[in-house]
């Protein structure tokens, strides 16, 4: 059961980020309804997240370190998501007639995600 909830811990930190980042660009430019009961999938991964890091029996890092690596991670997927939606939204600007907008969307996003992985990367290290 252990390996189970640690694998299930380490799956929802890589789902979660990219469900939300996919979820918002489609509210916000695909007039998708948002749920905001959905936003509750994050408390739970921060849970599961700390929880794993309880279970695991390594303890030359502590489990704060660790729990911050994993939500580091997590917003890292966030960042390498946004690359390449970034570059082909700025391709589909200029060629394509796209929405300007999506692109500032992209872009943003994955700076500011970027600059919040860095810190609690940063923050699991010390």
């Amino acid at each position: 059961m252990k390996p189970l909830l640690i694998f299930i811990a380490m799956l929802s930190g890589i789902v979660v980020p990219l469900f939300f980042y996919i979820y918002i660009y489609l509210s916000i430019f695909h007039d998708y309804e948002f749920y905001w009961l959905s936003l509750l999938s994050i408390p739970v991964w921060v849970y599961l997240t700390y929880i794993s890091e309880k279970l695991n029996n390594n303890k030359q890092v502590s489990d704060e370190a660790r729990t911050m690596y994993r939500i580091g991670s997590g917003f890292a997927w966030i960042w390498m998501a946004s690359i390449p939606a970034s570059i082909y939204f700025l391709i589909a600007a200029i060629f394509m007639d796209g929405s300007w907008m999506e692109f500032f969307y992209a872009a943003l996003v994955g700076a500011f995600v970027k600059a919040v992985a860095r810190e609690y990367l940063r923050e699991s290290q010390k």
